[in-house]
């Protein structure tokens, strides 16, 4: 177990390499809330609840990035989209 911490590298930051980040999370997602306002009316802002994520910030030089990549939360959002779409189709 000792062993498998000390092999463990720190999380830094990616731009000024400090090791003072702490995580940030983010519950809702303006950006899908607008897409589903748009999409699917007022129930379109659920959406955004799906947009959660944690980020990580420094608290040296202030900056946020996402430690995942955005790949798989665009594909699952694209394929809800559809999904919702085909279900408004189906009960029109």
């Amino acid at each position: 177990m000792a062993e498998q911490k000390q092999n463990e590298k720190p999380v830094c930051c990616p731009y000024c390499a400090s090791t003072q980040v702490a995580p940030v999370e983010r519950s809702y997602d303006g950006g899908l809330g607008c897409v589903g306002l748009i999409l699917f009316g007022w129930w379109g802002l659920l959406l955004g609840l799906l947009g959660g994520r944690t980020d990580m910030y420094c608290m040296n030089c202030g900056r946020r990035w996402n430690p995942r990549s955005k790949v798989c939360g665009c594909a699952t959002l694209i394929f809800l989209l559809i999904l919702i779409a085909l279900l408004a189709a189906v009960f029109d």
